[in-house]
Formats: C-alpha cells, structure tokens, sequence
C-alpha cells in the first residue's frame, strides 16, 4: 500500500514540470495506479476485521474515500483558480506522502496460508456475474450529470461543482449505513436498500429538475450507486480463504469496471437522444438489477458459510 500511495505521489510529481500533454502519459499511468489502493484497502480490512462487523467497515473504508473526494474537489478547484494547475498538483504530492504515514502505522498484517485453489470459488460466479450489470446501473447517472445540471436543470455554472460533489456526499452517507444495515439485517437488505434509494434518487432528478434544492437533495439520494461496494465485499468475503481475499477484491473490482466502462459510453449515446434519458434508465434498472444481485447473494449465502442474507425481523 506504501509502494501504490508512493507511485501515485511520483506521477502527479511527474506532472508538475510539464507544458505539453504528450509528455503528461507516464505520469498519469503512475498517478491512476493509486486506485488500486481500493482493493488492497479492502483486503486489508477483510483480514483484520470479523465477520460481525465486517459490512460497516467496509462501508466505513468507501465513506472515508468519497469524503476525501468531495472535499478535495472544490478545494482542487480554488487552489488553481487562484494559483495556478500547478499548485493542486503540488498539494497532491504532499497529501499522497502523508497518507503514506498511518499506511506504515497499520504493520504488516496477519499470517496466512499460501494460495490455493481459484481466485473466486465456482459459488461466487453468480454474484460475479451480475456485478458488471449492477455497476452499469450504478454508473449511468455519473458521466453527464455536470452537463444534465447545467443544461436541464439550469443550475448555474459556478454552483455544478457543488452540485456534483454532493454525489459524494450521498455516497459516503449511505456507504456506510448499508453497511450497518448488511450487518444488522444482512446483505440483500442492504442491497435492495441502495437499489430503492438510487431509483428514487433518479426519478427525483427528472421529475424535479426546476428546483434547485430538490436536485441536490436527489443527487444525495442518487449517491448510493456506489453504495453496493461495501456489501458485495461483505457478501462475498466469507467465501474467501485469508490468501485469496486481495485477488478476490480485485476481482471484483474489475467486474465492476467493466460495467461502469460499458456505461460511461453508453450515457452518452442516452444524452444525446434525451438530456434525462440516462437517469430514466437508471431508476428503470436500479431496482429489477439490485433485486437480481440480492438473488444471486442468497444463492451464495445458501451454498457455503456466509453471514446472513436477511435476517429476522429484517421484512
């Protein structure tokens, strides 16, 4: 984790001196390996928290990445209105070697066996195949959403920043609630939680669009797509042997890639027809898509030790 906070460090490092944008490719595949932090992070968490608390940590790790991102952002902004391009990247730097610090702190972690056996157990394909459907759904209402803002709800353009970062906002809160809720009620709850939320979240955005208070608080609302993270890790760990959680986290993470890829191309085929088009799609797909993964959970949960697809008292 040091050595990937490091290079994400050299990249931006890298980007400082540069007047052309050929010469910014090295460092930007240096920088872009820091999001690989995520998976490890998780894996790191998946070694050293129990099962009993292992979906709100979980959500905790995402809530804590997310509100880094909706500070960092309009604070990004400021520092190169008034300083410069140079000055955020400069602060980056900094922030990637203090982040470096309580990376060191953590100390190695647990003891455990060598690999064995696949990746991703033959019960976990389920779940592994409906991810990219389920990151599609999650990831249709980013791409456009500055210019849906601009453009539909005629928010102001100095005020679109704002706006976006409260997708972060909503994130974080409800990263870390379908966290609590995957521990107390289990996981398809908290799934079928954030599908119902992200739907309502899309609808509100559509429908309320002359209202510029109404589509921040949707935009909040719309903030649990990514909420899913937490649970799937949860949902998936306990089928993991110790060795084989960090390729399982990355495996994860790559399915879920490669449906937010599919979907950032898509939104904008969507846009391009109808402005609100891409946040129908989503409030069409969040819930029949969310529920289809909530199946695949419990057909998981039922074929191995897992911790609770719903428990009782949870309907």
């Amino acid at each position: 984790m040091v050595g990937i906070a490091g290079a994400g460090g050299a990249g931006l490092a890298a980007l400082l001196p540069l007047t052309t944008w050929p010469g910014a490719f090295a460092g930007s595949v240096l920088l872009w390996t820091s999001t690989t932090l995520g998976p490890v992070m998780s894996a790191r968490v998946m070694a050293g928290a129990s099962r009993d608390v292992m979906a709100r940590s979980m959500g905790a790790l995402l809530a804590a990445s997310f509100i880094g991102s909706t500070v960092a952002s309009p604070f990004a902004g400021a520092l190169a209105a008034g300083f410069g391009t140079r000055v955020p990247l400069a602060v980056g730097v900094a922030a990637f070697a203090l982040a470096a610090v309580p990376l060191v702190m953590l100390g190695p972690p647990p003891e455990r066996p060598a690999a064995r056996g696949p990746v991703l157990p033959r019960r976990l394909w389920p779940i592994l195949a409906v991810v990219p459907l389920a990151a599609f759904v999650a990831a249709l209402p980013i791409p456009l959403l500055p210019l849906y803002l601009r453009d539909v709800a005629a928010i102001p353009l100095e005020r679109v920043g704002l706006h976006v970062a409260l997708m972060g906002v909503g994130t974080a809160i409800f990263a870390f609630v379908s966290g609590r809720v995957a521990d107390a009620f289990g996981t398809a709850a908290a799934v079928l939680m954030d599908g119902a939320i992200l739907a309502l979240g899309a609808v509100a955005l559509v429908l309320l669009a002359g209202s510029e208070i109404a589509v921040a608080l949707a935009i909040v609302l719309v903030g649990a797509n990514l909420a899913l993270l937490p649970v799937l890790t949860a949902a998936v760990e306990p089928h993991l042997s110790v060795a084989r959680r960090a390729a399982g986290a990355a495996a994860l993470g790559f399915a879920f890639g490669l449906g937010a890829s599919a979907a950032s191309v898509l939104a904008g085929t969507l846009y391009e027809v109808d402005a609100a088009l891409p946040y129908l799609a989503t409030a069409a797909l969040a819930l029949p898509v969310t529920t289809m993964l909530a199946v695949a959970i419990a057909r998981v949960a039922r074929s191995g030790t897992g911790i609770p697809v719903l428990r009782s008292g949870s309907l």
